[in-house]
Formats: C-alpha cells, structure tokens, sequence
C-alpha cells in the first residue's frame, strides 16, 4: 500500500525531483493553490513554509481533489512515469 501525505491547500512541497502528470520537474515547489491546482515551479527563493522533502516523489491528485506526496524509491521512479 502506497503512504499518501496530502498537500493542505495553501501549502507546498520542495523536492530534488517531483513527477506529475508523467513530467519530471527538477528541484522545484509544488504548491496546493487555493483554487484547488497544482502549481510546480523551478525553485528559486527559499521560504521557511516550505517543506522539503529529500529525493523525488511523485504527486497524485486524487479523485476527492486532494494532493498526495509519495516519496519513491530508486527503483520505483521510472515504474511511476
């Protein structure tokens, strides 16, 4: 059973590497907006509401509209794509 962590909206996530939507996005924040999309953009400035999670994960929205984070594992990541 995959662990999903939900993106509160208003939140975001840093990450080496996210995966959304079959896209890679290297070192990038994916922030939950309030209008219920997913903005990911390159990483520029540092914000201390950000949480960073180390690796990559990938991002699902799920059919409720939520957001999950699932950390993945080497050899996951291309399964994922």
């Amino acid at each position: 059973m995959t662990t999903c962590t939900e993106i509160a909206p208003g939140a975001a996530v840093m990450a080496h590497s996210i995966i959304f939507e079959g896209k890679r996005y290297p070192l990038s924040i994916a922030r939950h907006l309030p209008d219920g999309s997913l903005s990911i953009k390159p990483y520029t400035i540092e914000m201390h509401t950000t949480e960073f999670i180390n690796g990559t994960v990938a991002i699902e929205k799920k059919s409720d509209g939520r957001y999950c984070v699932i950390p993945q594992k080497h050899g996951d990541i291309e399964a994922r794509r």
